[in-house]
């Protein structure tokens, strides 16, 4: 798929067919599709520790990337 941005016209529009909109949306569709069975599979990382890694690289903090229960199987 092209990575480009969409770029809006003088009127906010976004510059974006009919067909170049139908294969970004199957894009993000497989894309949801594939987050949501590693979450099903168990990869991921707890609410609380993404919210504290999140915070942390926000505010300039070091921190560690929280291992899952099944990162060491990837």
């Amino acid at each position: 798929m092209n990575r480009l941005f969409l770029q809006r016209d003088e009127s906010g529009a976004l510059a974006e067919t009919a067909g170049e909109r139908e294969a970004r949306l199957a894009h993000e569709r497989a894309l949801i599709e594939e987050a949501e069975a590693e979450i099903a599979a168990g990869y991921g990382i707890a609410g609380d520790d993404a919210r504290e890694l999140l915070e942390a690289f926000a505010e300039g903090r070091e921190f560690a990337i929280p291992v899952s229960s099944k990162s060491e199987n990837r």
